[in-house]
């Protein structure tokens, strides 16, 4: 087993979210290869990545990738996006949660 590749943020480029029911967007940019997810709130979010230049709008719910609750084994999830994603969609479960978004590279 190899050691894994730590993540390297992208400076000054965490987007701090209030997800609710109804799905919204965030803009992060084309470039890096992946992005850190942090669930800091007490629900379960929801998100999905995309480009919105060449993909149909997407919209988060329950049918798209979750982020475990604060604390939680699974709150903290780094996943590999296409270099020309631009943009998450993103929900909570219920009420609010508090998400934050940075792309970056590495974190395998």
């Amino acid at each position: 087993m190899s050691a894994g590749t730590p993540f390297k943020p992208r400076r000054g480029g965490n987007k701090k979210v209030t997800a609710t029911t109804t799905s919204a967007t965030v803009t992060i940019g084309a470039g890096e290869k992946s992005v850190r997810i942090i669930n800091a709130g007490a629900v379960v979010g929801y998100f999905v990545i995309y480009n919105s230049k060449t993909d149909t709008a997407l919209t988060a719910d329950a049918t798209q990738t979750p982020i475990a609750v604060a604390g939680a084994a699974g709150s903290v999830l780094v996943v590999e996006k296409g270099v020309d994603d631009d943009t998450i969609a993103y929900a909570s479960d219920s009420s609010t949660a508090v998400l934050h978004f940075q792309a970056g590279e590495g974190g395998s």
